[in-house]
């Protein structure tokens, strides 16, 4: 009774959900992407964004072999001929609270105030800083987040900060998601898991 039990409690799974914004792993970048290892790409624009400026994509490799994406093989860097911004609009509900996350990591052979950002939620805008990463070691990517309650026309955008010097913030795994909840039958079925339970200690208690 007690492993069904415990069986039934570790079924109630959280639900999940969807990403509402478009290419935030930034790789889907057009035919044109020059994807070989170790590259770097400039767009006048990019599946999913607006922006300000040319967006600069790059790869796996670019600046050493341990110099990987947080997610996927590319990243984008918020300056490329100079400092510039991208902006997405996505549907939600209105009054729902939502998650913004992303990894955002210094640039090796950058200075300390090229490695800085603004993260601007319908209109609320929060600073991001960090360090340059290490030469020749994995970027230092960190994970960044913001909650907030939706208005039923959202915009998001991250901004560089740094002066337009072709160095700048490294950006990746960019995500919009309602915070997981159990699901409707996970609830029941981790009702019934802890009447089991219940009743399995009484047992218990009475032959005691």
């Amino acid at each position: 009774m007690k492993k069904i039990a415990l069986g039934i409690l570790a079924a109630g799974a959280l639900s999940a959900h969807a990403n509402l914004l478009v290419n935030g792993s930034f790789e889907n970048n057009g035919s044109n992407m020059y994807a070989n290892y170790g590259s770097w790409q400039t767009y006048n624009s990019i599946s999913g964004w607006t922006n300000t400026g040319y967006v600069e994509i790059q790869n796996n490799g670019l600046y050493s072999p341990a110099s990987v994406a947080a997610d996927g093989t590319n990243w984008l860097e918020l300056d490329s001929y100079s400092s510039y911004s991208i902006s997405q609009g996505f549907g939600a509900t209105a009054g729902q609270s939502y998650t913004l996350s992303f990894a955002y990591a210094g640039r090796p052979d950058a200075p300390i105030y090229d490695d800085a950002m603004l993260v601007n939620v319908n209109g609320v805008t929060t600073t991001f800083n960090t360090t340059a990463s290490t030469v020749n070691q994995p970027l230092n990517w960190l994970n960044g987040s913001l909650t907030f309650t939706s208005t039923g026309a959202d915009v998001i955008s991250f901004i560089a900060q740094g002066p337009s010097d072709g160095l700048g913030m490294l950006l990746d795994n960019v995500a919009v998601n309602t915070p997981a909840v159990p699901e409707p039958t996970s609830l029941g079925l981790m009702g019934l898991g802890l009447v089991a339970l219940a009743g399995f200690a009484k047992s218990r208690a009475k032959r005691a």
